[in-house]
């Protein structure tokens, strides 16, 4: 798999003494994944991922993971990226070392991928949650009528 990162880098000003503003530009980088994302067909994605549900639940507990079940950690990882607020104004950067980080002790306490969703833009963010949430609910209505 080709690892590619955005063709652009973080844009931020300083908006304040050690506070900065990060810039609509930049989430513009992102926006060439999130089409990606957003142009899956939910009812041949869920299709797809349940005929490979049992692999993965195979492969989760070969992978060692006793307690639980593949889907159940899938569904609790959508959910929470589903929690992830939507700002829509400018967000407040911090930089106390090398890497930027939010200045808001809420937003920066959020787990990784949610922070990777704000870092997205709020359009994306949106795109994203939205077709989350469309996959999880059609998954959910296949495995129904498996059943």
């Amino acid at each position: 798999m080709i690892r590619r990162p955005p063709r652009s880098t973080l844009s931020s000003s300083s908006a304040a003494s050690d506070v900065y503003k990060r810039q609509p530009v930049s989430y513009q980088r992102f926006d060439p994944v999130v089409e990606i994302f957003d142009s899956l067909d939910s009812r041949r994605t869920a299709e797809l991922y349940v005929l490979l549900h049992p692999l993965f639940e195979e492969a989760w507990q070969e992978l060692g993971y006793q307690e639980g079940r593949f889907q159940t950690v899938l569904f609790q990882a959508v959910g929470r990226l589903l929690e992830t607020p939507e700002i829509d104004g400018s967000i407040g950067l911090i930089r106390p070392a090398v890497m930027y980080e939010f200045a808001d002790e809420r937003l920066e306490s959020l787990g990784s991928a949610q922070k990777q969703l704000l870092r997205m833009g709020p359009d994306n963010t949106r795109k994203i949650k939205r077709k989350l949430q469309e996959l999880a609910l059609e998954v959910r209505s296949q495995l129904a009528t498996d059943d």
